[in-house]
């Protein structure tokens, strides 16, 4: 791999591992600016060089099933991705669900190419921020390595994992083949991961606290069954409240 400028290696280190000093105020965008313009000049030295585009080219594999297997859409949207260590910011992304792969565009933008997953360590798309969980069978069968949205993160960590897949109706008559997608939660507590299918499990894993949880979970505006996801968020920052 070509090796950076030893300024530019700098700051591409900074923003990928980031600054241990707050920037004087006045100094913030100067700073912020100096940053943009050499990783800039830096992609357009490497231009079809650059790693970042050593995938391999994405095929649709879905023609005649209804929907699409991406997030939010089907369309690119620009993002940030850490990719081999090195962060990149304005990278034309979308996130397949079924085959759990971030895809980009070749350098020349012709080629739409599924980027090595092993390389991706976070990425983010309209705000929502993905990181990549190795799994690990004797902690939790139900953590698989890929693609998971950290939706919370304090000392506890909170994830949602979106999958989709191709399904059949059940009604014979109807030869509908459509995506449908799926979601399960997880929270990272003490280095262990804990599969949250129901309240119950929720508040089996923050049980010190059962009763405020049970409250916090009767509340008008997080109750699990219809929001998943803001309940368990709801009830972790709770949770760390609690125990400052």
């Amino acid at each position: 791999m070509k090796q950076l400028p030893a300024v530019m290696l700098v700051c591409l280190l900074s923003v990928s591992f980031g600054a241990g000093a707050q920037q004087p105020v006045t100094d913030s965008a100067i700073y912020r600016q100096s940053v943009s313009a050499a990783r800039a000049q830096y992609m357009q030295q490497m231009g079809a060089n650059s790693f970042l585009y050593n995938g391999t080219a994405y095929e649709r594999y879905w023609n005649g099933v209804t929907g699409i297997p991406f997030f939010l859409q089907e369309t690119f949207q620009e993002g940030t991705l850490l990719y081999d260590g090195t962060y990149y910011e304005s990278v034309p992304l979308k996130y397949d669900m079924l085959r759990d792969e971030v895809i980009s565009l070749s350098f020349d933008k012709t080629i739409e190419i599924s980027l090595l997953s092993s390389k991706i360590s976070s990425f983010t798309i309209d705000g929502h921020v993905f990181v990549r969980l190795l799994g690990d069978s004797t902690a939790s069968a139900s953590l698989h390595t890929g693609f998971y949205e950290r939706i919370y993160q304090g000392k506890m960590r909170v994830f949602h994992r979106r999958e989709s897949r191709i399904e059949r109706s059940l009604n014979a008559e109807d030869k509908t083949v459509r995506f449908k997608e799926y979601h399960s939660y997880f929270i990272k507590k003490e280095g262990n991961y804990y599969l949250i299918g129901s309240s119950s499990d929720l508040q089996h894993i923050l049980k010190d606290q059962r009763a405020g949880i049970r409250k916090i979970l009767n509340g008008r505006d997080t109750n699990f069954r219809k929001d998943p996801a803001k309940a368990i968020v709801a009830a972790v920052g709770y949770y760390e409240q609690l125990k400052k």
